[in-house]
């Protein structure tokens, strides 16, 4: 789902024995309380706290990120490879790094060459001393989400974002120069969404953000934010009606309903603290390229290029025996959820040309 921010994955196509750590609040963090037991006692020491915390640099922009530490939070479509799960043809156009949710490079990729640091390595692939070393260290997890319900079907492991906060503040250096990039909450809608009530869902989903973005500036000096939001996910081929191609629409007024409380959330964060806080707009990228898909260099928008419909599981199956398209140049998606290298590239030259992402405002009514 690259930039889009949709985490879905090919489930049946995936195996990993791996054991995930829970962190949640019982364990005790550098700077948190010991006696804090949940979210609700952390968000309560979060209020008292804030004022103890350093000043931001003033009037940060896009440009200013250059040669910055970078750490990555989210799920799939920044994920790499916290788990192993991806095998080829995932990657195949890009060996070095190890497969990704994408025939390439992730947004998340593609950020840190554009501000020209390292491109952060998975969380799981490195060792204590090498993490206390390493600025650039990525905890994005495909499958899971901002609710710790929030998981994948079958034996597949992931870290919810709150565990992926909980990695990050036990075992890095901390510095306030760092860019804290967040792509999650698509997997929310896919696996645990409530279509009944889209906006009291919205709700549920961003309460947990708004503590984990107050647990990240407090007690892990972040003073620097972009935040990705939700493209349309009943949009990718995944969801779409197989016979009308038509989109899940019910998904989608979900979707919409996060973006705004998103926006609401994040202005509610930004003005009462010193930070920098930018919002990457997934949304109107795809709604761009839908609408004149030729001027962004898209000949197909619908079709996936790895992946074979499975009726049961109602998904585009991509694995490692599965037919995949020569050339990919064009495609919008590598498989029924994902998208292409050239989608990721595009989307980060697009953010930082000021026509996706910008400092974040106080939402209009």
């Amino acid at each position: 789902m690259g930039w889009m921010n949709m985490g879905y994955m090919a489930l049946m196509f995936v195996v990993c024995a791996c054991f995930v750590s829970s962190f949640v609040f019982h364990f005790s963090l550098p700077g948190v309380p010991t006696y804090l037991k949940n979210e609700e006692d952390l968000g309560n020491s979060i209020v008292k706290t804030v004022s103890r915390a350093a000043p931001a640099p003033a009037n940060v922009s896009l440009g200013d990120l250059q040669g910055r530490p970078l750490f990555v939070f989210g799920d799939s479509t920044v994920d790499a490879g916290n788990f192993n799960i991806t095998k080829l043809p995932y990657g195949v156009d890009y060996h070095t790094l190890g497969p990704r949710f994408s025939n390439g490079l992730t947004i998340a990729d593609y950020l840190a060459l554009k501000i020209q640091t390292a491109i952060p390595q998975a969380f799981n692939s490195m060792g204590k001393e090498e993490l206390k070393k390493n600025v650039n260290v990525n905890f994005a997890s495909a499958g899971c989400g901002l609710l710790a319900k929030t998981h994948p079907m079958g034996p597949i492991p992931c870290t919810s974002f709150g565990d992926q906060v909980m990695q990050f503040l036990t075992s890095t250096s901390k510095n306030e120069r760092s860019v804290f990039f967040i792509s999650v909450g698509a997997n929310d809608y896919v696996f645990s969404f409530d279509r009944k009530n889209s906006t009291q869902f919205a709700e549920e989903v961003l309460s947990k953000l708004e503590i984990y973005l107050k647990v990240l500036y407090s007690f892990g000096g972040a003073r620097i934010f972009i935040v990705n939001n939700l493209a349309p996910v009943g949009c990718i081929p995944d969801k779409r009606n197989s016979t009308t191609n038509r989109c899940d629409e019910v998904l989608n007024k979900g979707v919409n309903a996060f973006n705004r409380h998103l926006e609401q959330t994040l202005w509610n964060f930004k003005k009462e603290r010193n930070a920098a806080v930018f919002l990457a707009d997934s949304h109107l990228m795809y709604a761009q390229i839908r609408n004149d898909p030729t001027e962004f260099g898209f000949t197909e928008i619908y079709k996936p290029c790895c992946g074979i419909w499975n009726a049961n599981l109602r998904m585009f199956a991509c694995g490692e025996n599965t037919t995949y398209c020569h050339p990919r140049t064009g495609l919008l998606f590598f498989d029924g959820a994902h998208t292409t290298d050239q989608a990721n590239n595009l989307f980060v030259k697009r953010c930082f040309a000021g026509r996706l992402c910008y400092p974040i405002r106080a939402p209009t009514v």
